[in-house]
């Protein structure tokens, strides 16, 4: 084996210029391309994380809403029935307060009370549907609004980490 010349004349090898401003200067270009990585990774996952929960928020408010709507529809069907049965009973006690008709003619009576008030019925359900459904827009409209100032304010509270970062 050949031995290296400069350590054949007992020489070390002369190290390279330090440049102290080159080395500040290329620190300071790490720092910055990281931190502009970082801020960006960041604000791509609170990106992401603001629109899963508002998919989330609005599965879950349309699912409120379908059952709620629901909810409403059979009450206002029971009362419609009640109401149908207070009229009938009206209708008979008026016909004849002896109410002393035979099964059939109470139920033609109530036949009868029934087609009349169809009509009726079908205006106060399709009013009720109207103004449930108002109602729940409006109430989901709100929530909305309050879940997007919940992201927001979680977004905000979390620039911190972007702020201290650019530091």
């Amino acid at each position: 084996m050949k031995p290296c010349p400069v350590s054949a004349l007992g020489k070390r090898p002369r190290a390279p210029e330090f440049n102290q401003v080159d080395v500040e200067a290329t620190c300071i270009e790490v720092f910055q391309e990281h931190s502009a990585q970082q801020r960006q990774r960041i604000q791509s996952e609170l990106d992401d994380l603001k629109n899963e929960m508002m998919n989330d928020l609005r599965k879950e408010m349309k699912k409120n809403l379908q059952k709620e709507m629901k909810k409403n529809l059979q009450k206002e069907m029971k009362r419609l029935k009640e109401g149908l049965k207070e009229y009938s009973s009206w209708r008979i006690n008026e016909l004849d307060p002896a109410n002393t008709y035979s099964r059939t003619e109470v139920d033609d009576l109530i036949a009868q009370a029934e087609s009349e008030s169809r009509d009726l019925m079908d205006i106060k359900v399709d009013d009720g549907i109207l103004r449930a459904k108002g109602d729940m827009e409006e109430h989901i409209k709100q929530e909305l609004q309050n879940a997007e100032e919940q992201v927001l304010r979680r977004l905000g509270s979390a620039r911190w980490v972007l702020d201290d970062e650019s530091v």
